[in-house]
């Protein structure tokens, strides 16, 4: 059996989105992921014992705004494996609502973080954003941190931001024409130009995964992480090939 943990963008280790979901939905502004083993334990499937955790308004805010919390620990079946996680957000009178997260590794699924100020970090909700207590930040997992070394692809609406420098005035790199929303592309370093944040990526030729040409020219790249809606414009496959 498999487990089914349920957050926005995810249904657990089976990896199926929820209906029509996009995970990429409210990650504008993103800046990287914080892991809540407070609601979603240390691992998958792992008893723990959860720990509600405060919201505010603000990243000075003392008074809670709402809280996350599981609404639905994990069930053991007799045959086997684990479901049934819930995680919610409940703010004031109102319904409560999923969390919205990514994975960063297999099974493994973290908050949407869009700011941080000192202990605290901004992270994106249903509906708006709230601060919770990041601790001294070791949990915390940024962009920089995330994208080197994994299987990754620039996602739809890149394509035309790719530049021969770190800079929007530099040349266009062009690259075969494509309606797949995603182009494979090794991530090579990021860097802070100013207050925005580059990628250098190198284009694939092949799709090491199912071994087949990509139809693209191997070519080196810069891209703006933050595309025009403020989304990412690279990301990577958390669970591999």
């Amino acid at each position: 059996m498999v487990a089914l943990a349920t957050v926005a963008g995810l249904a657990g280790a089976g990896g199926a989105a929820r209906a029509q979901q996009d995970p990429f939905d409210r990650t504008a502004g993103l800046i990287g992921l914080l892991p809540l083993p407070e609601v979603f334990g240390e691992s998958v499937c792992t008893p723990f014992e959860p720990r509600a955790i405060p919201l505010y308004a603000s990243a000075t805010a003392t008074d809670r705004a709402g809280e996350i919390r599981v609404t639905s620990p994990w069930r053991f079946p007799p045959e086997g494996g684990c479901e049934g996680l819930e995680v919610r957000v409940v703010r004031g009178d109102g319904p409560p609502s999923e969390l919205p997260t990514l994975e960063y590794g297999y099974e493994e699924v973290a908050a949407i973080v869009l700011a941080r100020d000192g202990r605290r970090a901004q992270v994106a909700l249903a509906s708006g954003a709230a601060w919770l207590d990041a601790g001294d930040g070791s949990r915390f997992l940024s962009v920089e941190a995330l994208l080197p070394e994994r299987l990754s692809y620039l996602r739809r609406g890149a394509l035309p931001l790719l530049r021969r420098a770190p800079d929007m005035t530099a040349p266009r790199v062009t690259v075969a024409s494509t309606d797949d929303p995603e182009v494979l592309a090794d991530v090579l370093e990021t860097r802070r130009v100013g207050e925005a944040l580059w990628v250098r990526v190198a284009l694939l030729e092949e799709n090491e995964c199912a071994g087949e040409p990509t139809g693209q020219r191997a070519d080196t790249a810069w891209v703006p992480f933050h595309g025009a809606d403020r989304r990412p414009t690279v990301w990577f496959h958390s669970r591999g090939c």
